[in-house]
C-alpha cells in the first residue's frame, strides 16, 4: 500500500476529512469545546451509578455480615488453600495486565482479600501501585487503579460497559494533580507525550492517529496493538506559563479487553 504522501496533498486532505467525518458521526460532541469534560463526566457518572447499587444502609450490611460470620463459626468451612490463592493471584494479574497493556507477573504482586473485595499490590518497580477488584455476579471486576504521578499518589476509577469503558481520575483527584503539576518546575514529562508516559498504561508501542485526532485537543487517539484508546491529557498553565499536560486517564475507542466490557473471570477460577 503506497504512503499517504504519495497520493498527493489533495487526496491526503480528502482522506483526513473522511476520517474526521466518521469520528464526528460516531461522537457528535467530539469537536465541541466541552467535549473532553463531557466524555470524562459520562464515564465517571456510570461508575458512580454502579457504586450506588451497594447497600443503602450500612447497618443492614453489618447485620448481614454478622449473621454470615455466626454461620461460619457454627459450620466452619475449609479456608482458601495456598493453591487457590495462587490461582486467584495469577488470574487477577492476567486481567490487570490486559488493562495496562503489559504482562504482570504473579510473583511481582501481593493479593489481599476482604470479603468481596480483592487488592493486587505491585511489589515491583512501576508507576501503578494497587489495583482493586470486586466480586460481582460470580466474577471479579476491576474497580480502581492507583498510581504515582510526580510523587503524588492518585487513584483512577474504573468504569465498565460495552460503550466507552475507561479508567479516569475523579474530578477532585484531577484538580489536586493539576495543582501539583502546575507548581513544579517544567520538565519534558509535562509535555503531552510526557503525560502519556505518566499514565499507568504501557503506551511505548502506541501509534498516534493524528489524521483522526483533531489538533490542539486534550485527547489523543492511539493505536495500541489491535485496540484503539483515547488518552485524556488535559493542559493547565504551569508556573512558567507553559502548558502542562495532566495524565487524566483513557478509555477504549475499540478493542477493550473483555474484563472492561463487564466479562470477568469466574470466582471459581480462584480455586476456593
Amino acid at each position: 500500500m503506497p504512503e499517504l504522501g504519495s497520493l498527493g496533498d489533495a487526496w491526503d486532505a480528502r482522506i483526513r476529512q473522511v476520517l474526521a467525518d466518521d469520528v464526528a458521526a460516531v461522537r457528535p460532541a467530539w469537536f465541541g469545546g466541552a467535549a473532553d469534560e463531557d466524555f470524562a463526566y459520562r464515564i465517571l457518572q456510570r461508575a458512580e451509578r454502579a457504586r450506588r447499587l451497594r447497600p443503602a444502609w450500612p447497618w443492614v450490611a453489618s447485620l448481614a455480615a454478622a449473621a454470615l460470620l455466626g454461620l461460619a463459626l457454627l459450620h466452619p468451612g475449609a479456608p482458601r488453600s495456598n493453591a487457590g490463592t495462587t490461582a486467584l493471584t495469577a488470574t487477577l494479574a492476567q486481567e490487570g495486565g490486559s488493562l495496562l497493556n503489559e504482562a504482570i507477573s504473579p510473583t511481582s504482586v501481593r493479593l489481599t482479600e476482604a470479603g468481596p473485595e480483592a487488592t493486587l499490590t505491585n511489589t515491583a518497580p512501576g508507576r501503578w501501585r494497587t489495583m482493586t477488584f470486586r466480586l460481582s455476579a460470580g466474577g471479579w471486576q476491576p474497580t480502581s487503579l492507583s498510581a504515582v504521578v510526580a510523587g503524588l499518589s492518585v487513584t483512577y476509577q474504573v468504569a465498565l460497559g460495552s460503550r466507552d469503558p475507561g479508567i479516569l481520575l475523579p474530578a477532585g483527584v484531577q484538580a489536586a494533580l493539576e495543582r501539583r503539576l502546575a507548581q513544579r518546575p517544567y520538565s519534558a514529562a509535562d509535555s503531552q507525550m510526557g503525560a502519556l508516559g505518566r499514565l499507568p498504561i504501557n503506551l511505548r508501542a502506541a501509534v498516534p492517529l493524528y489524521s483522526v485526532t483533531p489538533a490542539n485537543q486534550g485527547k489523543i487517539l492511539l493505536q495500541v496493538g489491535s485496540a484503539r484508546i483515547l488518552a485524556l491529557t488535559y493542559p493547565v498553565k504551569g508556573a512558567t506559563g507553559q502548558p502542562v499536560y495532566v495524565p487524566v486517564g483513557w478509555y477504549w475507542w475499540a478493542g477493550a479487553p473483555p474484563i472492561m466490557r463487564g466479562s470477568s473471570p469466574p470466582a471459581g477460577s480462584s480455586g476456593s
